[in-house]
């Protein structure tokens, strides 16, 4: 009778188990089975791909949660694209894989991240989430709600308590919709930032960036909607066109005066480029001067120089032989373009921007208030975007 109840007792378990998603054996023990978990108020998903156990589907989690162990990848964009209302996270030993395109974005709730101390591949330090990448670490995610508003990057962090690794990467939206921070002090030893990081940050004034930064690719700064000034070091030696896109608070840009590659002119970037080019680099989009007259020293105007800026008249000298693509894009402001009568490439008409002679119309001053507009005889080509959003016509 004993041994018949063991066995009865053992096939209650297993079928339990079998139905509840769980299957019992050495390879999966801790594994959780694939479906759907809830999460407070929400639910989340857990699928298994080639023996990746991955987490998502989590936009309506709320409160605290904890990622069972087993679980070895978070996806992108795993909590959607805003309105979590998670609290905390916690991050189990086995997990080994967290997608680089916004895990943690939208979580506007979260005040921490944590992670098991064993776990030799993420850690966490006062509840801000870094990734192991070979012999260095990155800053994967600040959590949005957290509390302080000043916050500065450490230079290096420990994983699984081994020796420290130095901090050089920022990843994607790494300080997305950030509730409280004002001020960002990124560390000495950084040397990439990636697209979006202070995306939203409403209260973020102020990015201190270190020496070790030296070159701004990817648009590092897109959608940093607080950001008011940037003061850029004098070894950064590349800047991207567009890198300052939808940086609507951003009236001055600074440059250290020992930087060779760069300039600045109140408040205005410029690439000091080669052979006695002088380029307009970036307009800041926050900068409240309705009328600019470009220096006359400048060549060119650099692609997305202008872009959503406020200016209303636009100046442009006779040095200028070159006009990037997308320079006055979304500039809502702008009425129109007067141009040097000695410029050999541009000429203005009725203040509309032309080539010179005035085959080409290049662009249609956003804001013109006329709600009727013919094209010049002699024109041929009316150039990309030339009159986007130009809503009085």
């Amino acid at each position: 009778m004993r041994r018949i109840s063991i066995v009865v007792t053992s096939l209650i378990t297993s079928l339990a188990m079998a139905l509840s998603g769980f299957v019992f054996s050495p390879a999966n023990a801790s594994a959780p089975a694939d479906g759907t978990y809830t999460c407070g108020d929400g639910t989340y998903t857990i699928t298994t791909v080639n023996s990746v156990i991955t987490f998502g589907e989590a936009r309506t989690c709320t409160g605290p949660l904890v990622i069972p162990e087993g679980v070895t990848a978070i996806s992108q964009y795993a909590f959607g694209y805003g309105g979590s209302g998670v609290t905390s996270v916690s991050l189990p030993a086995s997990l080994n894989q967290i997608s680089s395109l916004g895990p943690f974005y939208g979580t506007g709730a979260l005040t921490a991240i944590n992670v098991a101390p064993t776990n030799a591949a993420f850690t966490s330090v006062a509840g801000v989430l870094f990734g192991l990448d070979g012999a260095s670490a990155t800053l994967i995610a600040y959590p949005a709600n957290k509390d302080g508003s000043t916050y500065a990057t450490p230079e290096s962090v420990s994983f699984a308590e081994q020796s420290p690794t130095p901090v050089t990467n920022i990843t994607y939206y790494a300080f997305q919709a950030s509730k409280n921070l004002t001020t960002l002090d990124i560390s000495e030893g950084v040397t990439t930032i990636m697209s979006g990081i202070a995306e939203s940050a409403t209260l973020l004034s102020t990015i201190n960036l270190p020496d070790s930064y030296t070159q701004m690719i990817g648009m590092p700064f897109s959608g940093a909607s607080g950001i008011t000034s940037l003061h850029i070091g004098k070894f950064l030696t590349s800047i991207e066109p567009g890198t300052f896109y939808q940086t609507g608070n951003l009236n001055s840009i600074t440059v250290d005066d020992d930087n060779p590659n760069y300039s600045a002119r109140d408040g205005v970037l410029f690439d000091n480029g080669q052979l006695n080019q002088l380029k307009l680099h970036t307009y800041p989009s926050g900068k409240n001067e309705p009328n600019y007259i470009v220096p006359d020293d400048v060549t060119h105007i650099e692609s997305s120089a202008f872009n959503s800026t406020k200016v209303k008249t636009l100046s442009i000298p006779k040095s200028v032989s070159n006009i990037g693509l997308g320079v006055f894009q979304n500039a809502s402001a702008l009425t129109s373009f007067t141009v040097a009568g000695d410029n050999d490439d541009f000429s203005a008409i009725d203040g509309v921007l032309f080539n010179k002679p005035p085959t080409k119309l290049i662009a249609y001053p956003i804001a013109n208030t006329a709600n009727t507009y013919a094209i010049p005889s002699g024109a041929e080509i009316i150039g990309n975007s030339a009159f986007m959003s130009a809503s009085n016509l």
